[in-house]
C-alpha cells in the first residue's frame, strides 16, 4: 500500500471539507466530501480558487484565516458561512516542503457545524431550559452583569474543568488576574473592544488552574445590552480545548508523520485490510472502543467496532463488511451505539469509505466521531418538551398556544377534554384552528365576553399590555360555574414576539367560597336569617323619610335558658329555629328579619304604620301558641314601636320597641317557666318509666318523715316539691342508660353522677323551684362523705335531702326497676340499717324504719 494512496483515502473518506490551496488561493487537491458539499467532482475543483466556488466571491472573504496563516506562519482558524447559509469552522495549516522554509501551500480543513450552531442558537432562545441541559457538557456556562460587576451565574462544571467552585469567581477581576501572563493583555483587550460594540466574540486563551497548570479555553461570548443601547449582561460558554490544542501542536510538529496526524484528528479512525482485519487505529477510535491497537491488530473489525440501533439495542452490522461487497462509501446514522470494549456505550456517526490505488482494492477505512453530549442535549430537549407537555396535561387549567395570526399551535389535555364534557365543536379548539376567528363569531348570550376576550389578545400580542385577565361565568344545565381567562406573552420567545399563551381556569370553588362567606358576614349560621352587622346597615340605609312610616318589631324567646339546661342547647337552638321559622312565615316578603343576640330578634318594617306592625305582631303571637317544638312550647315576647316624622331618632324607636317587649315578657316569665317544667316532668317520666304512683308514694312518706321530725308546714311544702323534682336532671341523661338493666360502664356512670348538678341549675332558673336547687343538688351525697357531688358529710348534708334519700332508696328496692327485682318490706329496712351511720342519716333510718314497722307509714306498691 502506497503512502501516498493512502493519505488520499484517508483524507478522502474524512466528513469534513478538505482543500490544498497554493499562496495564491487555487485549490490544488479536494477530497470527496469538498465535491459533494458544492455537488461537483474533486476534479472540476482543481485550478479554480476556494472564494470564487464556495462563497462566489472575487476576492478573499473578511474573515477567512487563510492570509493569517500566509502572514503568521501558523495554524489559523475561524467560522465562515456559505452562501447556502451553512455555517463552518475553518482551520488552516500552512505547508513547507522539507528543503524549503517558505510556505509552499495551505492545508484548509473545514468541519460543517450548521447544526450545532442553529442548536446553540436555539438553546440560547430559552436559557433556563439551556442551562439545566447543559449541566452536563464538558463546558462552563457563564452570565456576568457588567452593572453590578458579578458573575450570576457560573456553571458547576467550573470546579471541574480549572479547579474553581462557581461562588470563587467574585467579579471581573477575577478573571482578569487568572488568564494566562502572556495571553492576559489581547484577551481582556479584545473581550473589550467587542463588549463597547455590543458584538458577539469568540476567542481562545489559556486559564490558570487552581492546583497548577494551564487550561486552553475557547470562549464564546454574547452581549445583552440595556434599554439604552448599552452593554448590560454577558453570557457564553468556556470550552476545555486543552487537548485539542495539544493535539493540534502536535500535528503542527508532525506534519510529515502521518502516524501523528491520525493520533492527533479528534475523529476516531480504524483501517482495515481486503479481509476486514484491523491494520491500524488511532488513539481516538483505542479511547471509543477500549481496544488498544496492539490488542486489536488483525482483529476483524466486527469485533473491535460492535455497533447497536440505540433505540431498540438491536446489534447492526458493521458498515465495513458493506464496504468490502458493495466497494462504495456507507455512512452510519447519528442514533447508532457504539459499544465498547468494557460495555461502555457512545453515540456516533461514522462512514466507512473503500481505499483504493487506482483499480485495486486495498481495504477500508472508518472514520467515526463521538456525538454522545450533542444526542444527549437533543434527548433531554426531546425529553424536557415532553415533560413540558406532561406537565401542562396535569394542570386543571385549560391551555392552548397562539401563533401570530391567532392559530391555535399548541394544546394541552385538560383544554380538549373539557370541549368535549360540554359538548363543543373540536373542530374549533384544536390545533390548526384560528382561535380569534371563533372568538369573533360567536353570536349567542357569550358574544359580549367572547369580543372582550379577543381584544384581550390581540392587546397583548400587539405589546399593550403584559397580560390580559377576564373572569366569566360558564353555567351548566346542572352547575353555576365560573372561569377566569389569562392571556400572557409565549414563554421563551423574542421580545418582539406576538405569540400568547391562554390559560381557562376554573374558579368556581373560589368563587362559591367568596359567595359563601359573603352569605356568612351578613347571615346567622344558626337561623339562616340575617345578622345584626347587616340589620345595622340597612336601618342606617332605609332611615329616610320616603320610607316612613317605619316601624321596629323586638321579639325575645321566653324560657330558652330553662330550655338549655333542661333539655340541652341542641333542643334550645331548635327553638331558636322554629322562631325563626315563624318569623318569616308571618312576615311579608319586604320585611327585614334578623336576629339580633343570643335569644333576640329584630323586624325592621319599611313603610309600615304602627297598626300594621301590631298585625304582625298578632300573626306571630298566634302561630307561637299554635305549635310547640317536640313538646317543648315556643313562646316569645314582642314589642313594636313606630317611627312617623323624620325628626325622629330611629334607635330612640329601637330603644322603645325594646322596652316594650321587656314589660311583656315580664308578665309572661312565670307562666312561660311552668309549661316548660310541665313538660319537663312529663318527658322525664316517660324515660325513667316512674308513674304518678311512685311520686305520690315518695311525697306522703317523705311528708310523714317530716310530720315526725316537727317540721313546719313551709319545710314540709318545701320536701313536697323535693320528692317530685329530685331527680329533675335526668332528664338529660340517655334513655338507654336510665332503663339499662345490666351494670353501667364508667362513662355511664359519669353520665348518671351529673343530674343532681343539672337539677340545681334547672330549679335554680325558675322563681318558684329556686328554693329547693341546693336540696336538689345535695340528694345524693351520704352521711360518711362519699356521696356526690360535693362530698358533703353528715349535718352539713341539707336536711330535706337526707329524708328523700332514704324514702327513694326504700321505693327504689320494694318495686319494679329495669335494672333490679323488687324486694319484700323487711328486706329494704334491713338494707337501710345495714347502710345507716354510711350513706344514711342513721336518725333519719331509724325512725323511718319505726314508722314503718308501726304501720304507720303506708307502703303500698303501685
Amino acid at each position: 500500500m502506497q503512502e501516498n494512496t493512502f493519505v488520499d483515502t484517508v483524507l478522502s473518506g474524512m466528513s469534513e471539507v478538505v482543500l490544498y490551496q497554493d499562496v495564491e488561493g487555487r485549490i490544488l487537491w479536494a477530497n470527496q466530501a469538498a465535491g459533494e458539499s458544492l455537488d461537483v467532482s474533486p476534479e472540476e475543483l482543481t485550478g479554480r480558487y476556494c472564494y470564487e466556488v464556495r462563497f462566489g466571491r472575487d476576492c478573499r472573504c473578511e474573515e477567512c484565516p487563510v492570509p493569517g496563516t500566509l502572514h503568521s506562519g501558523k495554524r489559523q482558524e475561524g467560522e465562515m458561512t456559505t452562501p447556502d447559509g451553512r455555517r463552518w469552522h475553518v482551520q488552516v495549516y500552512p505547508h513547507r516542503p522539507e528543503d524549503e522554509g517558505q510556505i509552499a501551500g495551505i492545508v484548509e480543513i473545514n468541519r460543517d457545524i450548521t447544526g450545532a450552531y442553529q442548536a446553540r442558537d436555539q438553546l440560547r432562545q430559552d436559557r433556563e431550559q439551556f442551562q439545566r441541559l447543559a449541566e452536563s457538557v464538558k463546558a462552563i456556562l457563564w452570565e456576568y452583569n457588567i452593572k453590578t460587576d458579578s458573575w450570576d451565574y457560573v456553571s458547576p462544571q467550573a470546579e471541574n474543568i480549572l479547579g474553581y467552585r462557581p461562588p470563587e469567581w467574585t467579579d471581573l477581576q477575577f478573571w482578569v488576574q487568572n488568564i494566562h501572563p502572556a495571553d492576559r493583555g489581547w484577551a481582556v483587550d479584545y473581550c473589550m473592544e467587542c463588549t463597547s460594540r455590543g458584538e458577539e466574540h469568540t476567542f481562545e486563551y489559556r486559564f490558570l488552574k487552581k492546583e497548577g497548570g494551564v487550561a486552553w479555553l475557547r470562549d464564546e461570548v454574547s452581549v445583552e445590552l440595556d434599554d439604552a443601547g448599552n452593554p448590560a449582561v454577558l453570557r457564553g460558554f468556556m470550552v476545555d480545548i486543552t487537548q485539542r490544542k495539544e493535539a493540534e501542536r502536535a500535528l503542527q510538529e508532525s506534519q510529515k508523520n502521518l502516524e501523528v496526524t491520525l493520533r492527533s484528528i479528534g475523529d476516531g479512525v480504524i483501517v482495515t485490510d481486503q479481509q476486514g482485519r484491523v491494520v491500524r487505529m488511532n488513539d481516538t477510535a483505542e479511547q471509543l472502543t477500549g481496544w488498544l491497537h496492539r490488542e486489536a491488530h488483525d482483529k476483524p473489525i466486527g469485533q473491535v467496532f460492535r455497533l447497536t440501533e440505540t433505540a431498540s439495542g438491536q446489534s447492526l452490522q458493521c458498515p465495513v463488511k458493506r464496504v468490502l461487497k458493495q466497494k462504495v462509501l456507507q455512512e452510519v446514522r447519528s442514533d447508532t451505539t457504539l459499544i465498547s470494549r468494557d460495555g461502555g456505550q457512545h453515540q456516533i456517526t461514522c462512514t466507512a469509505a473503500p481505499i483504493e490505488d487506482g483499480e485495486q482494492f486495498l481495504g477500508v477505512v472508518v472514520v467515526f466521531s463521538d456525538v454522545t453530549e450533542q444526542y444527549r442535549i437533543k434527548q433531554r430537549l426531546r425529553e424536557s418538551q415532553r415533560l413540558v407537555q406532561s406537565t401542562l396535561n396535569s394542570l386543571s387549567a385549560h391551555i392552548c398556544v397562539l401563533d401570530e395570526q391567532g392559530n391555535i399551535i399548541s394544546v394541552n389535555q385538560p383544554w380538549l377534554e373539557f370541549a368535549v364534557e360540554n359538548g363543543a365543536d373540536l373542530q374549533k379548539v384544536q390545533v390548526g384552528v384560528n382561535y380569534l376567528q371563533v372568538c369573533d363569531e360567536v353570536e349567542d348570550e357569550d358574544r359580549e365576553t367572547a369580543r372582550r376576550f379577543a381584544d384581550g389578545i390581540r392587546s397583548v400580542m400587539r405589546g399593550e399590555r403584559e397580560f390580559f385577565d377576564l373572569e366569566y361565568p360558564c353555567h351548566s344545565p346542572d352547575q353555576k360555574r365560573w372561569f377566569v381567562g389569562r392571556v400572557t406573552r409565549h414563554v421563551g420567545q423574542d421580545n418582539g414576539s406576538s405569540r400568547v399563551v391562554i390559560a381557562h381556569e376554573d374558579v368556581t370553588e373560589r368563587r362559591l367560597a367568596e359567595q359563601r362567606l359573603r352569605f356568612l358576614s351578613f347571615h346567622d349560621s344558626l337561623t339562616g336569617l340575617r345578622n345584626r352587622a347587616y340589620l345595622e346597615e340597612e336601618i342606617n340605609r332605609l332611615d329616610v323619610t320616603r320610607q316612613l312610616p317605619i316601624s321596629i318589631i323586638m321579639a325575645d324567646v321566653n324560657g330558652l335558658k330553662l330550655v338549655n339546661d333542661a333539655f340541652g342547647h341542641e333542643q334550645g337552638d331548635e327553638v331558636l329555629k322554629k322562631v325563626a321559622q315563624i318569623l318569616q312565615e308571618s312576615c311579608r316578603q319586604e320585611d327585614i328579619i334578623a336576629r339580633w343576640g343570643g335569644d333576640e330578634f329584630l323586624i325592621l318594617l319599611p313603610e309600615t304604620s304602627s297598626a300594621q306592625a301590631q298585625a304582625i305582631c298578632d300573626r306571630i303571637a298566634q302561630a307561637c301558641d299554635d305549635v310547640s317544638q317536640s313538646d317543648v312550647p315556643v313562646s316569645i315576647s314582642l314589642g313594636s314601636a313606630t317611627k312617623e316624622e323624620p325628626g325622629q331618632e330611629i334607635y330612640e324607636i329601637l330603644q322603645e320597641a325594646e322596652d316594650t317587649m321587656y314589660k311583656r315578657k315580664l308578665s309572661k316569665s312565670r307562666s312561660t317557666k311552668n309549661a316548660v317544667l310541665t313538660t319537663l316532668l312529663r318527658t322525664l317520666g316517660a324515660k325513667t318509666h316512674e308513674t304518678e304512683q311512685h311520686a305520690w308514694r315518695l311525697q306522703q312518706m317523705s311528708l310523714r318523715l317530716g310530720e315526725e321530725l316537727s317540721l313546719p308546714a313551709s319545710e314540709l311544702d318545701r320536701l313536697a316539691l323535693l320528692a317530685s323534682l329530685h331527680d329533675v336532671g335526668k332528664i338529660t341523661i340517655s334513655e338507654d342508660i336510665l332503663t339499662k338493666p345490666g351494670s353501667l360502664t364508667e362513662k355511664e356512670w359519669k353520665a348518671v353522677r351529673r343530674h343532681p348538678e343539672i337539677g340545681y341549675r334547672i330549679a335554680s332558673s325558675t322563681e318558684e323551684f329556686a328554693h329547693v336547687a341546693n336540696d336538689i343538688l345535695s340528694h345524693h351525697e351520704q352521711w360518711d362523705g362519699t356521696g356526690y357531688p360535693r362530698g358533703l358529710a353528715g349535718e352539713d348534708i341539707p336536711l330535706l335531702a337526707r329524708i328523700v334519700a332514704v324514702v327513694d332508696a326504700f321505693d327504689a328496692m320494694t318495686n319494679d326497676r329495669p335494672y333490679s327485682e323488687p324486694v319484700s318490706v323487711g328486706e329494704a329496712t334491713a338494707e337501710l340499717k345495714e347502710c345507716s351511720g354510711s350513706q344514711f342519716d342513721p336518725e333519719i333510718v331509724d325512725m323511718f324504719c319505726r314508722l314503718i314497722e308501726q304501720g304507720e307509714i303506708d307502703v303500698g306498691r303501685g
